[in-house]
């Protein structure tokens, strides 16, 4: 059966949220990335501020890393996932895409506006499966994932999915 669906920028997003989420070191990244550098940046620039306050002497060092961290770290975050989802889609609307399985193998069908992207992947190529409340990650490699959103499929469809990659999918990449 081969079940029609819908990508969209959200569905990204949480797609790079539930990957991050996978392991704890990827965790701590994200933690890294999105709280403690902006944290860190804005203690820069108010340790600057009492600096310059009490006298002490202004020095641009603190002032341009605090901006560099607090500011500039986590808006290249976000202009790099735009970018690549641009690079994805150029059009920035949502993506048409196609899934079905049998006992063999999964296909994927994405059909962008370059050409469709079809790839036809053996069950044991499949080396993870990924699931939180909004999307769904096949794994096909350590850091290659297939991006499935959970309204694509109805719950009978998901538990066959899990079913087939339980019996015939790889455990680890």
């Amino acid at each position: 059966m081969a079940y029609d669906y819908l990508l969209t920028y959200d569905d990204y997003l949480a797609a790079q949220r539930a990957y991050y989420s996978r392991k704890w070191t990827s965790r701590l990244f994200y933690i890294f990335l999105i709280w403690i550098c902006p944290l860190a940046g804005c203690s820069l620039v108010f340790f600057e501020l009492y600096l310059y306050i009490g006298n002490e002497g202004f020095d641009h060092f603190y002032l341009i890393l605090g901006f560099v961290f607090g500011i500039g770290m986590p808006l290249t975050r976000i202009y790099q996932l735009r970018g690549c989802w641009r690079s994805m889609n150029p059009t920035g609307n949502a993506i048409p895409a196609e899934l079905e399985w049998n006992d063999e193998q999964v296909v994927v069908n994405v059909k962008d506006n370059r050409d469709n992207g079809e790839e036809r992947l053996l069950w044991p190529s499949i080396c993870g499966l990924i699931t939180d409340s909004n999307i769904t990650l096949l794994f096909i490699e350590k850091k290659r994932f297939i991006f499935i959103p959970n309204r694509a499929l109805p719950q009978e469809a998901w538990d066959d999915l899990r079913t087939h990659y339980a019996t015939l999918g790889r455990k680890q990449c």
